[in-house]
């Protein structure tokens, strides 16, 4: 059949690049010279890290422009994510200052003069949401004493980037970035007076959210444990901003916030940080600010069955075991030990870049990748707990057991390591250490570990080890040299490896 010019214009109106071109060159919505509603941002910033931003302002403004030449740069999804998203800029607020406000100012300026409407990271649904957020969170650190052209062309982009956020809230993917678009959203209306005319859209889009990307342990789905938190903090400015308009939402929301602050409580360590896996440990002030706003007061559990997490406790050690991939984090008291190497980095990829592609304290063969998972196996007895992961990988398909045991006085953790395969690929069975802790390799399978507090921990395995240097990527903007131990595994061997406490002298 011959297609005709409607089913033509039809199909082009669906693409992305005619939306974009629209989107060119729509009128401008009506926008206040300042935000109608002045959104506060409660959450820390890290001073340290506002002083790298404004010494390395040329690394922040090549990962604000649009698409960059650079290949490195092109394809490091966290540093352009976070750069674009600007929730770095609570950092330069935590530094305080002019220097601070002007390089806030700096690169706002050279966003808006840069910007490519269309660039993938920085016209990413979720990204425009935390950018929204950040914007507004920050006005009366870095806009509110500026000049009115200032204050006017931001408050036309906010105004624009709330009214295109609106347009595509619908589409935006399940789990984490789907709470921080509707976030957005709201932070947008409210400060540009269109509440009453946004909320009706928010609200039904968060209850879809609810229902769909929560589990029943409330953990969001496809979340990481810096996402969980990423995600109780949005839903706590959420409730702020409908505060600010006297919305009711159909949902519960103080219901969603505590199901929601559970897991964040379950993925703590020593330190008061979050597990990393396969995002960053987060700050542990805004952990803390985070449970306390939200008013939970539950006990925290061992198991998050969705999530696929299961923790021990004994003493003052805590272990946390992924079913996912058998993914290990140890910390004792305040000491974090065993981590994995996170991915929130937004320092320029040569000071991250590893020579290893686990990034985790698990057992892996990293030509292959992860195909299914059983829920952990839990036994007690005592004081000790013992668990067990089982998951498989493919290409070759290879099945992996891990079981893990910690002693009651939380001073002896003991580990065994099975494959099984049909291939002959080798695995790999790695612990990386927090860039807190040292070691040093004792003799050819064991190794002393010696963390913040000074305390000793020696690892021995079954096999010859390895211990070599690598990155840690678990604080953003803060790369740091840290130390892996490894050593080798084959099809049907089961690797055995412990790690217990020396005596202090």
């Amino acid at each position: 059949m011959e297609e005709t010019p409607s089913r033509r214009l039809s199909r082009h109106v669906r693409a992305p690049w005619f939306e974009t071109l629209l989107d060119v060159f729509q009128t401008a919505p009506d926008a206040p010279t300042d935000p109608v509603y002045r959104f506060k941002d409660p959450w820390p910033g890290d001073a340290s890290r506002g002083e790298i931003l404004i010494s390395n302002e040329a690394d922040l403004f090549a990962a604000l422009g649009p698409e960059p030449r650079d290949r490195e740069l092109a394809k490091d999804d966290a540093r352009r994510t976070r750069a674009h998203s600007f929730v770095w800029l609570r950092d330069l607020r935590s530094l305080g200052g002019d220097a601070a406000r002007q390089t806030a100012r700096r690169a706002l300026t050279t966003w808006l003069e840069t910007d490519h409407r269309g660039d993938r990271i920085a016209w990413r649904i979720d990204v425009v949401g935390q950018r929204l957020v950040a914007w507004m969170g920050a006005y009366d650190f870095f806009a509110a004493s500026a000049g009115p052209s200032f204050r006017s062309n931001f408050m036309e982009q906010t105004a624009v980037q709330t009214a295109w956020l609106k347009k595509r809230i619908g589409q935006v993917s399940p789990g984490s970035g789907r709470f921080a678009a509707i976030t957005g959203l709201a932070a947008g209306a409210v400060a540009v007076g269109a509440g009453d005319k946004y909320f009706p859209i928010i609200d039904s889009i968060f209850a879809a959210a609810c229902r769909d990307d929560i589990g029943s342990d409330g953990w969001v789905i496809n979340a990481s444990p810096i996402d969980q938190l990423d995600t109780l903090m949005r839903l706590l400015d959420l409730r702020a901003a409908a505060n600010a308009i006297s919305w009711q939402f159909r949902t519960n929301i103080f219901e969603v916030i505590s199901a929601v602050s559970g897991p964040v409580s379950v993925l703590r360590a020593g330190n008061g940080g979050l597990a990393v896996f396969s995002g960053g440990e987060g700050d542990p002030q805004a952990v803390d600010l985070a449970l306390a706003a939200s008013g939970w007061r539950g006990r925290a559990l061992l198991d998050l069955p969705n999530a696929g997490y299961s923790r021990a406790l004994a003493g003052r050690s805590s272990v946390i075991l992924s079913a996912r991939n058998g993914a290990l984090e140890f910390s004792h008291g305040s000491d974090r030990i065993l981590v994995s190497v996170g991915s929130t980095s937004d320092a320029p990829a040569p000071r991250y870049q590893s020579d290893r592609s686990s990034v985790f304290s698990a057992p892996i063969a990293t030509s292959s990748r992860f195909l299914d998972f059983n829920p952990i196996e839990r036994v007690t007895e005592e004081g000790a707990s013992l668990l067990t992961a089982s998951y498989r990988q493919a290409r070759p398909e290879i099945t992996w057991k891990r079981r893990v045991f910690l002693a009651a006085d939380g001073f002896d953790i003991r580990g065994e390591d099975s494959m099984e395969t049909r291939s002959k690929t080798e695995g790999l069975v790695p612990f990386h250490l927090h860039p807190s802790a040292d070691a040093i390799q004792i003799d050819e399978t064991s190794a002393l570990i010696r963390t913040s507090s000074g305390q000793g921990w020696r690892l021995r395995a079954d096999h010859p080890i390895q211990l070599s240097p690598e990155p840690y990527r678990g604080l953003p903007g803060a790369p740091a040299a840290g130390l892996r131990i490894e050593f080798s595994i084959y099809p049907g061997q089961t690797r055995r490896w412990a790690i217990r406490k020396e005596p202090t002298s």
